[in-house]
């Protein structure tokens, strides 16, 4: 759904085009591959999703809630809404975390990981303006860019 939601609604002018103008029109003319971190703390909200989409992720993941429940009960249910609330609090956390400056992630002892660079690098091969809407859409895990060969790890960006 990550894959899918952030190629498409994200980087396509698909009606409504509130996605795409937050995400491809102001995420992204902001954070280039040449200017990735935040500077100032307003910023954040250029990086962070907006409050209105975790109503979405719950009208979209409704159906599959309700099914989990009546074919396995509540807890089914209970827990496909617990693991969509993680991914969606991790890809945000992850993604906030890509547009920090080195010296903030080498203070939190995360610049410092091999794992958390290649990720990093993933995403920061991404925000190049003319491959933003071809490659790298993944954002947590890069498992999706590898399945339908979106991922792009042939240059740039800090490993």
């Amino acid at each position: 759904m990550e894959w899918a939601v952030h190629r498409f609604p994200m980087h396509r002018p698909l009606q409504p085009r509130l996605m795409y103008k937050n995400h491809a029109q102001l995420h992204h003319i902001a954070f280039t591959d040449a200017n990735m971190p935040i500077t100032k703390a307003p910023e954040l909200g250029l990086v962070m999703m907006p409050w209105y989409t975790m109503l979405g992720l719950f009208v979209v993941a409704s159906p599959v809630m309700i099914v989990a429940g009546f074919l396995r009960g509540p807890g089914l249910a209970g827990v496909f809404v617990l693991g969509a609330v993680t991914y969606f609090l991790t890809y945000e956390t992850m993604h906030a975390l890509y547009h920090l400056s080195d010296a903030t992630l080498n203070r939190m002892g995360i610049g410092r990981s091999r794992t958390f660079r290649k990720l990093q690098a993933h995403h920061h091969r991404h925000h190049e303006l003319r491959r933003m809407s071809e490659v790298n859409f993944n954002v947590t895990f890069p498992l999706m860019d590898r399945i339908f060969g979106t991922s792009d790890r042939s240059r740039g960006a800090k490993s």
